[in-house]
């Protein structure tokens, strides 16, 4: 797979993001289309009238409602919100850290290019924890014993959050990792980033953000 270093100034759809260097997802979250527009008609068609029921379909349980597709991401958007547990077993929101800007790290502890940039993030993490800068990193659905073993080979100091369901990646339509989404003080996506990443990418990304 290709290491490439490409800077987002402006990423309109996450999904996009693919088709730059990174790992593909194992397994890769089922993407989620677009919601169509439904555009009105001149004049409602009047529903058909009801057919008598039996007592078993009275009695009947109605079918779950389709689950409603994730909006994309955008930037100049405010940020999807999620709450997932951290590695002590606590929920953590991304709206908990409201007021610092933040970077939202997508990751997988097999992914090459995951594992080369973690050092850059745990050093600049570290270096800028005065600075009112978080990073979060979300794990893709590995599990709690594999993300603590990476929290201690690499002495990561930032929340590792675990999506088990994959629910959160489908939201961010993450289709390749490492993806780096940097977020401002208001909750607002301002640029993205996917592959691996370095310091002054990091560091260019943060100077854009709002405070």
């Amino acid at each position: 797979m290709s290491h490439i270093r490409t800077s987002l100034a402006l990423i309109p759809v996450v999904a996009i993001l693919l088709v730059l260097a990174g790992c593909i997802p194992q397994p890769t979250p089922t993407a989620v289309p677009t919601p169509t527009v439904v555009r009105p008609v001149a004049s409602p068609t009047p529903l058909p009238a009801a057919k008598p029921t039996s007592p078993a379909q009275a009695n009947s349980t109605p079918a779950a409602p389709t689950p409603t597709p994730f909006p994309p991401p955008r930037v100049g958007a405010p940020a999807p919100d999620f709450t997932l547990t951290s590695l002590d077993g606590k929920p953590v929101s991304l709206s908990d850290f409201r007021g610092k800007r933040v970077i939202l790290n997508f990751f997988a502890t097999w992914c090459p290019h995951c594992r080369a940039e973690t050092p850059t993030l745990v050093s600049y993490y570290n270096d800028m924890a005065n600075q009112n800068i978080v990073i979060v990193a979300v794990n893709l659905g590995e599990g709690k014993d594999k993300v603590a073993a990476y929290q201690k080979e690499f002495n990561v100091t930032f929340p590792l959050l675990l999506d088990d369901t994959g629910e959160v990646g489908r939201m961010y339509y993450v289709s390749s990792i490492p993806l780096n989404i940097f977020i401002d003080a208001q909750g607002v996506i301002r640029s993205g980033y996917v592959g691996e990443i370095d310091r002054d990418t990091l560091q260019k990304n943060i100077d854009g953000l709002p405070q």
